[in-house]
């Protein structure tokens, strides 16, 4: 037996067995174009951000990332939180598929629109210039509800075999992205210019994808229907939110909280660096989905073959992106404008690149996690590191701007993979133990 946060599952023969090679390939290939379609966007991504940092003065941009960090940090831990429970669910869920995307959907909405009113009002009383602004609060709140549905449809689509559309969807909504920016920058009619830029062309794909989304789960193959999964369904999505809101969404939030501690500049500069090294987490987190998707259940062994090999190699390649990154920081920074130079941005980079290597271990080991719907270690951790997270960046970043912050981060990331790597070691000699007494026995 796997004892899970839901309950124990059966394991058979077929569960303990070694994953087949046409799984494996299924798997590789599906990673391959989660990991493609997250490349092409962060790729689309930096230009997009040097297209800002030279349309908007330093201290607007600030103001800006700022902003849509209060966007996306609760909608992407919403998104991906519904999404993960799908990721999890839904490929094992037969003709109960519709049932529990309807119910995602709306728990999703009323969340979305909660939370996205509380990051509103926190953004007009914190951020500089846009203190008591109602539009700023409605601005946030629909920012929020909006990129929560972009963000859960590429989890639902992976979750119904369709993950090799998403660098065709993502990379069009990236290209409009960045043909919107320069059009609304002439004007100062449409606000935040960085804001709206982002928002509009997600709009529009959550238009275009989303009625695509509930045919394939209407037209699911005729199986039978597994009802005891559409009742986990929002529990497990309340746990992966929670989960989610200490780690990717704490990280996410970074720029509002260096804006708000280390002034505009500073708060821009890291938020430049962050985008752009947030591109080595993606090849993890793509295997991290595709592990969930295709070998969940498969193996309880604390830390299974399968998951030795996909970190195996995602270190090697996150580990030879973060040199590169740190090597190419001096000639590609100054492109940003000499200002962004001067604000140490090669060393803020080279330390958040550094930060990615250690991070690829906690990537895998709570993919594991998700695909056993053991979600009770994933919170105890992240509860621990959000808390280390938030005390050294707050410390860093008042004495040292964007190259403390991002030495906070650092920190965060060796905390929680030291934790990850403790619970593995702690769940095998576990298991040992347990086989041990029952030889005895």
């Amino acid at each position: 037996m796997t004892d899970t946060a839901a309950g124990p599952l059966p394991r058979t023969a077929a569960t303990a067995a070694t994953p087949p090679p046409t799984g494996n390939r299924r798997m590789y290939g599906d990673a391959m174009a989660l990991a493609g379609s997250s490349s092409l966007s962060a790729g689309l991504g930096m230009l997009f951000w040097l297209v800002a940092a030279r349309a908007v003065d330093p201290s607007e941009l600030g103001i800006q990332t700022a902003l849509l960090s209060a966007i996306i940090a609760p909608a992407i831990v919403i998104g991906t939180g519904v999404g993960d429970a799908f990721v999890s669910l839904l490929p094992r869920a037969g003709a109960s598929r519709l049932k529990i995307l309807r119910a995602g959907y709306r728990q999703l909405g009323l969340t979305a629109a909660a939370t996205g009113l509380v990051s509103g009002l926190a953004s007009a009383t914190f951020l500089p210039g846009l203190r008591g602004s109602v539009s700023t609060v409605l601005l946030v709140l629909a920012g929020t509800t909006l990129w929560s549905y972009f963000v859960v449809q590429d989890c639902a689509l992976a979750a119904m075999g369709r993950a090799r559309w998403l660098p065709i969807e993502n990379g069009l909504v990236s290209v409009c992205k960045i043909g919107f920016l320069p059009v609304l920058a002439l004007s100062s009619a449409f606000g935040p210019v960085v804001v709206t830029a982002t928002l509009l062309p997600a709009l529009i794909g959550v238009l275009v994808m989303t009625p695509r989304v509930f045919r394939l789960a209407a037209a699911a193959d005729e199986t039978a229907p597994a009802p005891e999964l559409a009742a986990e369904a929002k529990a497990l999505a309340w746990r992966l939110m929670t989960a989610g809101a200490m780690t990717i969404g704490a990280t996410t939030l970074l720029p509002f909280v260096v804006t708000a501690v280390a002034g505009p500049a500073e708060g821009a500069i890291f938020a430049l660096c962050l985008a752009i090294v947030q591109g080595l987490d993606f090849v993890p987190a793509a295997l991290g989905v595709s592990l969930v998707v295709h070998h969940a259940g498969l193996d309880d062994a604390p830390f299974p073959r399968v998951a030795r090999v996909v970190l195996a190699r995602t270190a090697l390649l996150v580990t030879a992106g973060a040199v590169v990154l740190s090597l190419t920081a001096p000639f590609a920074l100054p492109l940003l404008g000499e200002t962004y130079a001067g604000l140490d941005g090669v060393t803020t980079l080279a330390i958040l690149a550094g930060a990615a290597i250690p991070r690829t271990l906690f990537i895998i080991w709570a993919a594991l996690q998700r695909a056993r719907r053991n979600v009770r270690p994933l919170l105890r951790v992240n509860a621990m590191t959000v808390i280390v997270l938030y005390v050294s960046v707050g410390l860093l970043a008042n004495r040292f701007g964007g190259v403390g912050a991002a030495a906070g981060l650092l920190i965060a990331q060796v905390w929680m993979t030291a934790c990850a790597a403790l619970h593995i070691v702690w769940t095998q000699r576990q298991g040992n133990t347990g086989s041990s007494r029952r030889e005895t026995a």
